[in-house]
Formats: C-alpha cells, structure tokens, sequence
C-alpha cells in the first residue's frame, strides 16, 4: 500500500508541474500579444472603434491582420440574428395557484371514471369524473319520485278545470 500512495503523489506532483507550465506558456504568449498590440498595431482603429479615450488605457488590445488570421477572428456588423445557445438551469414547474379550481363533491362516493387530468382546459358543463355514491342514487329517485307527483298533479288540476268548465256550460 504505501509504494501505492508515493505513486499517486508522484503523479499528482508531475500533473500540477505540468498544468503550471501550460499555464506559464500561455501567460507568457498573452502578455507578447499585448505588448505587440500596443506598439506595432495603432491603424487597427476597426477593433478599438476609433476611440482615442480608451487607446492608453491597457485593457485594450489590438490585434495585427497575421494575428486576426491566425486565431480566426472575423470582425463584422453587428445585426439581427439567431444565437444557437443553449443553457441548463436548475428550476421547478410548478402549477398556477390562481388559475386552479379545488372541486368537491355535494355527496360521497367512488370515482369511477376520470375524463380530464391535471393542466386540461375544462369549459362549463363539461364532465370531469364520474362519481358512484349511493346517497345521489337515492337522491335522484326522490327528485324523479317528486316530479311524477308534481305532474300527476298538473294533471289532475287540468282534469279538474275541464270538468268544471263543463259543469258551469250545463248549468247555464
């Protein structure tokens, strides 16, 4: 195990050397750039936008034509266009608390049938489950029982005047 651990150090020592010597090279050829911009490349006026406030200043770089080439920069008209980004963020979809309607039922009873989910545009009228509960069946027959009556009623009350209209015509 401990010839393991001195290996894995080892490593990790010529890994961190090695990045800090990229990153050395790569600072080294930043600051060349830089130094080059500011004394050879004072006509590149295109990149600086002619601005003679900001060409003292050290945070602008100018770049020579050989240099423009050689890291591909292309300089152009800003315009209408797409941008091809794409971008993960972390969130959480939730629902609309002020467009929600929390329904109950008037009985109790057993959902059999469920006709719109979560997110469904309902219009009024519209039958969003089917619900099983003995006391609407005994509910319903009541009201069907009551309104039977009500007409048997009406009936006999026409039934009634008829009779009456034709007592009134014999009478006179």
């Amino acid at each position: 195990m401990p010839t393991q651990s001195l290996k894995n150090q080892k490593t990790l020592i010529l890994i961190t050397l090695a990045v800090l010597g990229l990153f050395t090279v790569w600072l080294t050829a930043t600051n060349d750039l830089v130094a080059q911009g500011d004394s050879d490349h004072a006509d590149h006026e295109d990149v600086a936008q002619g601005d003679s406030d900001h060409a003292d200043h050290e945070d602008v770089i100018k770049l020579s034509d050989a240099d423009i080439k050689k890291f591909g920069i292309q300089i152009a008209k800003a315009g209408a266009g797409k941008l091809l980004v794409d971008v993960s963020l972390p969130g959480e979809v939730t629902v609309n608390e002020d467009r929600i309607a929390h329904i109950t039922p008037r009985v109790p009873g057993v959902v059999n049938e469920v006709r719109k989910t979560l997110g469904d545009h309902v219009h009024a009228g519209e039958i969003l489950a089917i619900l099983d509960s003995p006391e609407m069946g005994e509910a319903q027959i009541a009201y069907l029982d009551t309104k039977a009556a009500l007409d048997v009623a009406k009936i006999t009350i026409g039934l009634t005047v008829t009779k009456l209209d034709v007592a009134k015509a014999r009478h006179n």
